[in-house]
């Protein structure tokens, strides 16, 4: 290589001992060609012909990049070719703003009024405005222009006055502004390029087709191919909004074309159902329905940060789809459009959750999927059958199964009371969890509990729950909400004794006959052995329909971490309950225990003398209420002969636990059995 050789592009010599060289070939010069026909510099002439060229490296970066904003949008149409070039140019490099907002918002005094850019007085001359004439030469020359960048300047500063406005500008900036434009002369390269490059727009535009791809068009221009950038540009130049080009790293680029001929490719079926079309129309627009509808499930907006409450979990499951999704599978799974909203909608909905949690999996959350999820996995109990059901699309995953109570732990939604005093009752008792599950040993004990709202619209829960960016810790779903433990001291033997147990003859039970008309219809249609006639519980429950009745909600609480059978689990939970009752407006606290629990916790109520359990009622739960009322028949009729009377039917064994009311189901059905023969006999005689 010659050392009196020099870099054509900055006229330095190449070989200087700080820059480094390298060599471009054809496929690169064609590049820096056409750069310096762009720029009109004239240095494409020193590279014409070459086979290699060698350039300082840093100068082979800059050159292609380097363009004078003036300069670019001054420079005028080339040819028929250049599609307007001057105009696209202008119109990308100046923003669109009204000319009454431009004059106000223009910083006249730390911009220059030519390329808008900072004053940069360090490394450019700058020079002031100092009288109306220059400014009337400026404008003058942006009339003889006439192009878009001078109707953008005249604009810019017809009507303020620079002098006044102290306004500056770049000198450089100024002599390209009023540098006459030269039109370049269209050389050999150029129109070969333009030859190839009509080659590609005549494949595009009468193919009828909407995407392309770059392998595609590189085979439309053969042996000679135009680079990547410079067919990416002069596709823009030319179709402008109607052209896109996807860019995806590691794939190739893809060339979308959105203005072909519509009748064409709709003549054949819009107006019927195809028949007549073969299947490559078919697979055309399945393939275009398919991308219209996966861009509208990826442009959906969609609630990513939080979960809807209980009471409305499900109230989104159609309006959290896109429109266009809804109404393809709708038109897909139903003949007509009144089968649409009627029997078919649940398939149609899951469907529809299953392919936009497919799509969009982190922004998407299905309440659909996790209610399905919370079910299956409440049944089942196993992490195996829900993550399978997951993996079909039916239902959300154990991860977000988990990660949902768990945001419902940390920030549960607002307790809303829609009535004045509505009616609590409080239930507690033990609760017990495996935690070794192969031996049942070291069995978890802590006491659990409920309250029972009614009716059920006199609570609601408002606002959505948060979704945490992460998992939250064990630690913390512990120690977010924690019934506080009130210590009490041993047991009092003598609270029970203040009770007062009042006789049931005192107590007025009006004037009702000593059997109900109900009773004695069912045993007259067992005497006349009427058909069709139920059993005792059916009996009950044809002459229960009908009566109103109001439904009631369950919430459940904190547990108490403590044994449930210790005097200061149960005290904590008669003040927890207390506390809860007052929040209500409520004066009677009821809370209800199973028969072990129930003496203790009637022990402390009526053994305190705190203000906060004055009022509370100690209620023994309805199961074992009605296992002591039948032990309490047993023991009446101990000496009756009804052992001997259910003995016939039932083992002697059995008949003992029956009187004592533990067997309940058997012993509530010979109960039965006896007050229907005796009744039949009673009428016999």
């Amino acid at each position: 290589m010659d050392e009196e050789a020099s870099c054509s592009i900055c006229g330095e010599i190449l070989n200087n001992g700080s820059d480094k060289i390298v060599s471009v070939k054809e496929k690169g010069l064609k590049t820096l060609i056409a750069k310096s026909i762009e720029k009109s510099d004239k240095k494409c002439e020193l590279w014409l012909g070459q086979c290699e060229v060698n350039f300082h490296e840093k100068c082979r970066k800059s050159y292609p990049l380097s363009t004078s904003s003036v300069s670019r949008k001054l420079k005028l149409p080339s040819g028929p070719s250049s599609s307007n070039l001057t105009s696209s140019a202008v119109a990308s490099s100046i923003p669109s703003v009204s000319t009454d907002q431009t004059r106000v918002n223009f910083d006249f005094i730390n911009l220059c009024f030519f390329c808008e850019m900072p004053l940069d007085r360090t490394h450019k001359q700058v020079h002031l405005i100092a009288n109306k004439y220059t400014q009337d030469q400026i404008l003058n020359i942006a009339r003889r222009q006439n192009h878009e960048f001078s109707t953008d300047l005249i604009n810019r500063i017809e009507n303020v006055n620079l002098a006044d406005y102290k306004a500056s500008y770049h000198y450089k900036c100024y002599t390209n502004f009023n540098k006459p434009v030269k039109e370049p002369k269209i050389s050999a390269l150029k129109e070969h390029t333009a030859k190839i490059f009509d080659k590609v727009c005549y494949h595009i535009e009468e193919s009828c087709k909407y995407q392309f791809s770059l392998r595609e068009l590189i085979e439309i221009m053969r042996d000679d191919p135009l680079s990547n950038y410079v067919l990416f540009r002069m596709l823009k130049e030319k179709y402008k909004d109607d052209i896109f080009i996807s860019h995806n790293r590691g794939k190739e680029p893809t060339i979308y074309y959105k203005t072909f001929d519509i009748s064409k490719i709709c003549s054949d079926w819009f107006t019927g159902d195809g028949d007549e079309m073969d299947n490559l129309q078919k697979q055309t627009i399945l393939n275009v329905a398919a991308r219209i509808l996966r861009n509208e499930i990826l442009q959906h907006d969609y609630r990513d940060t939080s979960y809807p409450p209980a009471s409305s979990f499900l109230d989104d499951v159609v309006s959290s789809i896109p429109p266009l999704l809804t109404s393809f599978l709708g038109n897909l799974l139903c003949k007509n459009n009144t089968e649409q909203y009627s029997e078919n909608f649940i398939v149609r909905d899951s469907i529809a959750h299953s392919i936009v949690s497919y799509l969009r999996p982190k922004q998407f959350i299905s309440s659909l999927q996790l209610a399905v999820g919370s079910y299956i996995h409440r049944k089942t109990g196993s992490r195996l059958i829900v993550d399978l059901l997951s993996t079909l699309g039916v239902c959300a995953s154990y991860y977000h199964i988990q990660f949902h109570e768990a945001c419902t732990v940390m920030n549960p939604p607002i307790l809303k009371i829609n009535s004045d005093k509505p009616f609590a009752q409080f239930v507690f008792d033990n609760t017990d969890h495996n935690a070794k599950t192969l031996d049942g040993k070291e069995t978890f004990h802590c006491l659990g509990g409920i309250v029972v709202y009614t009716p059920e619209w006199s609570i609601s829960f408002e606002d959505n729950i948060i979704k945490s960016k992460k998992m939250p810790k064990p630690q913390e779903l512990v120690s977010k909400y924690v019934i506080p433990q009130i210590p009490y001291g041993s047991f009092n033997t003598k609270a029970l004794q203040s009770l007062e147990y009042i006789a049931m003859k005192d107590i007025s039970l009006g004037d009702s006959p000593t059997i109900s008309t109900s009773y004695s219809a069912y045993l007259w249609a067992k005497f006349f052995e009427i058909e069709n006639v139920p059993s005792w519980k059916g009996y009950m429950e044809v002459l229960s329909t009908g009566i109103p009745y109001t439904t009631s909600q369950i919430v459940c609480l904190p547990f108490i971490n403590g044994p449930p059978s210790n005097l200061t689990t149960l005290n904590s939970s008669l003040h927890y309950a207390a506390a809860e009752t007052r929040k209500l407006n409520r004066q009677t606290c009821f809370v209800t225990y199973d028969q072990p629990l129930y003496a203790k916790a009637l022990s402390i109520v009526e053994g305190s003398n705190s203000e906060e359990l004055r009022n509370v009622v100690v209620r023994l739960g309805g199961f074992h209420l009605l296992m002591s009322y039948l032990g309490a028949i047993g023991y009446i009729m101990s000496e009756s002969g009804i052992e001997d009377l259910w003995t016939t039917v039932y083992a002697a064994d059995s008949v003992k636990k029956m009187l004592t009311g533990h067997a309940y189901a058997r012993a509530l059905r010979a109960h039965i059995m006896s007050f229907t023969a005796l009744g039949i006999i009673i009428l016999e005689a």
